[in-house]
Order: structure tokens, then C-alpha cells, then sequence
């Protein structure tokens, strides 16, 4: 049996995908090299709030992991992501597998940013209970030495409530990247 919801969840996606196409379409996507130095990466504090989901990130050496908590039952359908970066070269995005694969995926130079943008197929919608933190997505990075790099959830992100197709609210965390000398 088919939701209700089906083709307002395929429209919001295909819209979705569309902005997101639009945005970058004019940008030049560059390679960028991995930087071999060193790098002290270290979060933020975390935002305490109210709101649905949490953006945060975990770290490892020349990596950035993504990660979304809910900070209550939430079912989504789609995602809308939008990673600014500041001073960081982004070598590779990977999708961590929790989630489905992303229906579109760009690293854009020109616009310093990485876009993500996932379409649950599932009846239900991908649920997540009060503290459970998935992850989203690994960011390959460098910073130059002595350089501070940042990233960052753009404000153009938007997740949406399976359901009632309405945008959750959220709160997010940046990460700051120290290049050592």
C-alpha cells in the first residue's frame, strides 16, 4: 500500500535536487591535494538547545565525520546537506553507509561548499530515537600549516519529518581545524 505522502515526498526530493544542481552548476570543480601535514583538529563547544537533531562532527587525523543525534523520535525522508568550509581543502566525501546513499553528492571549490542530498525510500522514513547519533558522512581534508580551517553546517540545510513533509529544526556545531607548523 502506498503512503499518502509518496509523490509530495518525490516533489520535495526532485526539488531538492534541482536547487542543489542550480546552485553548482556554474562552478568549476577543482581537485585538491591531500595535504602530508599534520593537523590538530579540535570541536567547538556543542550548542545546547531544543531542537529535533544535533549536527556534530568526530575526528581523526586528515578526516571529519559528520554525525546527526536526535534528541527525540524523529522519522525523516529527506536531507538536505550543505557543509560550508573555511580555509580546508576537501579531497573526498564518503558516504558512511548509515544513511542511504546520498541521490546527489558535489564538492564545490568556487562556493567552499560540500553538498549532500539524501531521499529516504522507506515507507516509514529513517527513524532515530532519543540519543542516537548516525553518521553521515567522512570528509577527507587538509589544512596548511598554521592555518585555522572551519567547518560548518550551512544554513541552507534542511531535513524533513516523514509524515508531515515539514522541515525539522536543528542545531549544529563547528569544527575548527589548526594546522601545526
Amino acid at each position: 500500500m502506498k503512503s499518502k505522502l509518496f509523490w509530495p515526498i518525490i516533489i520535495v526530493a526532485i526539488v531538492i535536487m534541482v536547487e542543489s544542481v542550480m546552485l553548482l552548476s556554474n562552478n568549476q570543480i577543482k581537485k585538491t591535494e591531500l595535504s602530508t601535514d599534520t593537523m590538530d583538529i579540535t570541536p567547538t563547544e556543542e550548542v545546547v538547545s531544543e531542537e529535533v537533531l544535533s549536527f556534530g562532527w568526530l575526528q581523526e587525523e586528515g578526516k571529519a565525520i559528520l554525525v546527526i543525534t536526535a534528541n527525540e523520535e524523529v522519522a525523516i525522508d529527506a536531507i538536505d546537506l550543505y557543509m560550508a568550509y573555511n580555509n580546508t581543502k576537501i579531497s573526498a566525501v564518503k558516504n558512511l553507509g548509515e544513511l542511504p546513499k546520498p541521490s546527489f553528492s558535489k564538492i564545490s571549490t568556487e562556493n567552499s561548499l560540500v553538498v549532500m542530498n539524501y531521499l529516504i525510500g522507506e515507507e516509514g522514513g529513517f527513524v532515530m530515537t532519543p540519543g542516537q547519533m548516525v553518521q553521515v558522512a567522512q570528509l577527507d581534508l587538509s589544512v596548511n600549516s598554521g592555518d585555522v580551517g572551519e567547518l560548518s553546517i550551512d544554513s541552507k540545510t534542511q531535513v524533513v519529518e516523514n509524515g508531515s513533509a515539514e522541515v525539522l529544526p536543528f542545531n549544529s556545531q563547528k569544527l575548527i581545524i589548526n594546522g601545526t607548523l
